[in-house]
C-alpha cells in the first residue's frame, strides 16, 4: 500500500463514497491507476468492507459497519515493508530516527531500519542535511562512524514536533506514515515485523 492508496482509504472513511473524477483529479492519476489502487486496497480489507466502483462513476465501500475499524487495523499493522513510503515520508522517518539516536548512525543501519537500499539513503543524505539545516540543526558525518545530529535542544525539539504532527508546507503525512513516525518516537517500531 502506498500513500495515495492510504489517502483514498482515509477519504472513504470520512465520506463513504467519492466520485471517480474527484479522485483522479485530486491525485492526478488515470482511471485505470485508480482501479488498480482499489484492487490493491481490497487485498488488505476484509471481504465485508471492500471498496468497489458503483455504476462506473463512484468509489464506495460495500459496508460502513466495521470499515473504520478495518482501516485503523491496516494502519496500525503497517510497517516499512508493507507500506511503501513516499520520498518525503521516508526522509521524515529517517530524520526522526537520526534525531532520536544518541550516537552515530551509519547509512547501512539507517537503510536496514527503513527496509530500503543503502544507495537510496546515500542519495538522500544531501536533502536530509539541507532539511536539518533549515531547522537550525546540523547533520554531521564522521568517517568510519556514520552520522550524528548537532544543534540546540530547542531547535531539535521543534523539528521533532513538526515531524511528529506532519506539519510540512501544508502537506500532511498519511495516517500510516503518522503511525510509523509515532512508533519511532515512542521506541515501539516492531523490527521483527519488518520483512526483507
Amino acid at each position: 500500500m502506498n500513500k495515495r492508496q492510504c489517502n483514498i482509504l482515509t477519504m472513504l472513511e470520512s465520506d463513504y463514497e467519492v466520485c471517480i473524477e474527484d479522485l483522479t483529479e485530486k491525485f492526478d492519476i488515470s482511471e485505470r491507476t485508480l482501479r488498480n489502487d482499489i484492487r490493491n486496497l481490497n487485498e488488505f480489507l476484509p471481504e465485508d468492507t471492500e471498496v468497489s466502483i458503483i455504476g462506473g462513476r463512484k468509489v464506495s465501500i460495500t459496508s460502513r459497519e466495521g470499515f473504520s475499524a478495518a482501516v485503523a487495523k491496516i494502519v496500525n499493522q503497517s510497517d516499512y515493508y508493507q507500506y511503501r513510503l513516499s520520498a518525503q515520508e521516508r526522509r521524515a522517518i529517517a530524520a526522526v530516527i537520526l534525531l532520536y539516536d544518541s550516537g552515530y548512525m551509519t547509512t547501512s543501519c539507517l537503510a536496514d531500519r527503513l527496509s530500503i537500499s543503502k544507495n537510496t539513503i546515500v542519495g538522500e543524505i544531501d536533502i536530509l542535511k539541507k532539511t536539518f539545516a533549515g531547522h537550525g540543526v546540523s547533520l554531521k558525518a564522521k568517517a568510519g562512524r556514520g552520522f550524528y545530529v548537532q544543534g540546540e535542544e530547542k531547535c531539535i525539539r521543534e523539528f521533532i514536533f513538526e515531524l511528529a504532527f506532519g506539519m510540512k508546507a501544508g502537506e500532511a503525512y498519511s495516517s500510516a506514515c503518522q503511525t510509523l513516525i509515532e512508533r519511532e518516537i515512542n521506541g515501539q517500531a516492531d523490527r521483527k515485523r519488518i520483512r526483507v
